[in-house]
Order: C-alpha cells, then sequence, then structure tokens
C-alpha cells in the first residue's frame, strides 16, 4: 500500500488498519517500524507531506473515531495503490477522511 499524509508536528498520523494486523510500515521520513497491533502511529519531526509504504498482512481497513481523532483522519489525503496486504474488508475504510482526494479503483475480486 502506497499513500500520502500530511503531517504537522502536533498530532499523531495514525493507519486505519484494523483485524489483524502483521505489517511493516515505511513512514517516509527514514523511520521504519513493524506493527502487530491496529491503529499504528507516527509523529513526524517536521510537518510536511509524506510518502507512507506498508508491507505485510493487515486484514481491515477501518477508521475508528475512537482511535484516530479528527486530526489523524484529515492527514490521509491520497491512497496511491492498495498492494496485497490481505485485505477481506474495507467497512468504513476512510470514513469522515474529509481532505482525502484520491483513492485507486478496486479491481477483480480482491484488493490488490
Amino acid at each position: 500500500m502506497l499513500l500520502e499524509v500530511n503531517a504537522t508536528v502536533y498530532y499523531n498520523v495514525v493507519m486505519p488498519f484494523d483485524g489483524d494486523v502483521s505489517c511493516t510500515v515505511d513512514w517516509g521520513d527514514g523511520t521504519v517500524e513493524e506493527y502487530y497491533e491496529n491503529y499504528p502511529s507516527h509523529k513526524y519531526a517536521d510537518a510536511g507531506t509524506y510518502y507512507v509504504s506498508v508491507s505485510g498482512k493487515v486484514t481491515d481497513l477501518k477508521t475508528d473515531q475512537a482511535k484516530m481523532d479528527i486530526y489523524a483522519r484529515r492527514a490521509i489525503i491520497k491512497i496511491f495503490r492498495w498492494g496485497d496486504l490481505g485485505f477481506t474488508s474495507m467497512k468504513d475504510a476512510f470514513r469522515d477522511c474529509d481532505k482525502l482526494t484520491s483513492l485507486p479503483e478496486i479491481t477483480g475480486t480482491g484488493l490488490a
């Protein structure tokens, strides 16, 4: 998965990853981390636009308002490609992500 985020120095950027999570996130600022829990987050040292790359396994995309505040939801700007993360659900994937401007097409029966 490849996406663009607009980060501030005041709030964490949170990935809307729910379900079974076992992934590596390259936050685009030189930080690469492995995650095994839902809703991985990162705080950037400098405000700006970053390109975040995700590999591994993430079964569900879900914007949980209790785990992603309004600033985290507004940080997600574009999804360039879904990748092959094993998504099984996208229910409420980008709910209230009102700054999201672009999503790739979903083709076939999967999201790869």
